[in-house]
């Protein structure tokens, strides 16, 4: 049975007993409002209720008050609302109305068991939708985490390999250089084969620049001065995994960030998923970039410095030593 059921019966029963709202809930002690809500289907009529129309209605058929089975009063007398009742005085009549009362008993008793189990197949359904609600958010939520997960991996054990290289005759990674004028353009054309093959190449005959891919890049500003200066050229290894990264070194990193190419000393953090790095100029300050940002990172290996530096450290020692050659040369003349 469903509520609209209900709702329909109990409509055709006030309409057939030709009452209108207010005089039908004033029979069954109900405000005519909550006849409204029954007729409407919002409410469900109480077993209080439906007991009370049988009361009322004594030709009620209960099977199809019930079920909606048979006709809607027995044998089609007028429904006429009953009065007051008299008790019979034979013993024969009153066990025969204790039978049907008995019978009534029992049909209200179905009736609300009934009711029950409605309402419990409703609340069923509801949390069998609301265990299915759950199990789509937590297959969505464990997606969501793997997802995570396995771009953090991705992105902490590897960075893309550089594809575009040329080679020597003897099939050799050159090393290609990227001086301060072309870094502008190295981070959207590092992968491009046209960008790469205009780039000035060379190779070193040694087993140390051997098995790897190598790049030389060329120092601009002051952020690692005194240890670099600008023009100075950094030969550089290619490094796959950002666990390889000894923290503390020299680093050239490509990114996105708005230096796309520095050379910093560079500290992985790979809980926070950041790059840290650091000038070893004091006067610049420390700052970081995602791990989801960096494209390239490049080990420092050799340092070409190509502003020596001029006049001698220790001035005094070196009038010294003139002073001591004079004095010598002034005793092999004497003598």
């Amino acid at each position: 049975m469903t509520l609209n059921t209900y709702a329909q019966r109990f409509k055709q029963l006030r309409k057939a007993t030709g009452l209108n709202q207010q005089e039908f809930g004033e029979k069954l002690e109900i405000t005519q409002s909550s006849v409204s809500q029954i007729e409407s289907g919002r409410n469900m009529p109480s077993v209080a209720v439906l007991e009370k129309l049988v009361e009322v209605f004594p030709n009620l058929n209960k099977q199809w008050l019930y079920h909606g089975e048979g006709n809607m009063f027995l044998d089609n007398p007028p429904p006429t609302p009953a009065g007051p009742r008299m008790m019979p005085m034979a013993g024969g009549f009153g066990e025969n109305r204790d039978w049907q009362r008995l019978q009534a008993e029992n049909d209200l008793l179905r009736a609300r068991i009934e009711l029950v189990e409605e309402t419990n197949d409703d609340l069923y359904r509801k949390r069998k939708d609301l265990e299915r609600e759950n199990d789509r958010l937590r297959q969505e939520r464990e997606s969501a985490k793997s997802n995570v997960l396995e771009r953090v991996i991705t992105n902490t054990e590897r960075i893309v390999q550089p594809f575009a290289v040329t080679v020597d005759r003897e099939g050799n990674d050159n090393i290609l250089m990227v001086s301060t004028k072309a870094a502008a353009g190295y981070m959207q054309g590092c992968v491009e084969p046209e960008y790469i093959r205009n780039l000035p190449a060379f190779s070193i005959p040694s087993v140390e620049f051997r098995n790897g891919t190598f790049r030389a890049f060329q120092v601009t500003g002051q952020s690692m001065e005194p240890t670099l200066r600008t023009g100075d050229w950094l030969i550089c290894e290619f490094t796959e995994k950002l666990k390889e990264i000894k923290n503390g070194e020299m680093y050239v990193v490509v990114s996105d960030s708005k230096e796309s190419v520095v050379v910093k000393r560079v500290d992985f953090n790979e809980a926070a998923g950041r790059l840290y790095l650091q000038s070893d100029n004091a006067v610049f300050p420390t700052y970081s970039v995602a791990v989801a940002d960096v494209k390239e990172v490049w080990r420092v290996k050799a340092h070409l410095n190509m502003q020596p530096s001029r006049g001698f450290k220790h001035q005094m020692e070196l009038e010294v030593a003139k002073l001591r050659d004079e004095l010598r040369e002034m005793r092999q003349h004497i003598n």
